[in-house]
């Protein structure tokens, strides 16, 4: 063998020794995913209405004087009802974070309480690495009762394949309790009283009250007259009236 021939094989040898010592490539262990993160809030709120009812009474129908005016005395009174309530509702927020660098598709988002699913909105069904994005969702619920409590749970969904996450879905779960009404209709009323077109202003009440007053109704020259004067509360619009009938007294009546 010549002495170039030699050095050719020997140059061949290393070039076969050199591909056949390349590392293979790995996998970044890095690289796997993780699952997108799910908060939420819940709030329950419920509206309560009073309903209100008005009596009246005159301490005498029927007066005969010779006096110019007579003294009759009057009792209004407001009865306040139950508590009515209704439009129990649950609402609040579902923020959800992708900790990834790549972004998250077809995120879907669900809400419900038991077996009641709840109206969801806002959001994005693609939330971009490290990003968060929020959603809104309300929940009209029966059943309930002012005091009552219950458990509000959301579900996240998304496809796995997009951030290479273990799983595709995680969930959420908040308590609600109906403390406090949020709207209150008909707490209070105001009173009035009307005769012969002048209205008395008797007083405010939040709860059942009676009002007692007085009036001096004017007795007639001749003959009698009737005299009817209405009670009025502002909440539920109820009225009530009394009649006086007031006549003038004959010097041959006498004293009975």
């Amino acid at each position: 063998m010549t002495h170039s021939r030699r050095w050719l094989v020997i140059a061949s040898a290393m070039l076969v020794t050199s591909v056949a010592a390349a590392p293979a490539v790995a996998s970044d262990p890095y690289d796997k995913g993780k699952d997108l993160e799910v908060y939420k809030t819940a709030q329950g709120t419920f509206d309560r209405a009073f309903n209100w009812r008005i009596e009246k009474w005159a301490d005498k129908s029927y007066v005969k004087s010779y006096d110019k005016k007579v003294e009759v005395n009057y009792k209004v009174k407001v009865s306040k009802s139950r508590a009515y309530d209704s439009d129990f509702a649950v609402s609040g927020e579902i923020k959800v974070f992708n900790p990834n660098k790549k972004t998250a598709k077809y995120v879907q988002v669900y809400d419900k309480i038991g077996y009641n699913d709840c109206k969801v909105w806002g959001g994005d069904s693609k939330i971009y690495g490290y990003s968060w994005t929020k959603f809104y969702y309300v929940c009209y619920v029966d059943d309930f009762y002012a005091g009552g409590y219950g458990k509000n749970v959301a579900t996240v969904k998304w496809d796995s394949k997009s951030i290479k996450s273990p799983h595709d879905r995680a969930y959420a779960q908040a308590y609600f309790k109906f403390d406090k009404p949020k709207y209150v209709k008909n707490d209070c009323t105001s009173v009035k009283d009307t005769l012969e077109d002048y209205t008395t202003f008797l007083g405010d009440s939040c709860y059942s009250k009676a009002f007692y007053y007085k009036r001096y109704l004017e007795v007639p020259k001749y003959g009698c007259k009737d005299f009817v004067n209405y009670a009025t509360e502002t909440a539920s619009y109820s009225t009530a009236s009394a009649k006086v009938t007031v006549c003038r007294k004959d010097r041959k009546d006498g004293d009975g």
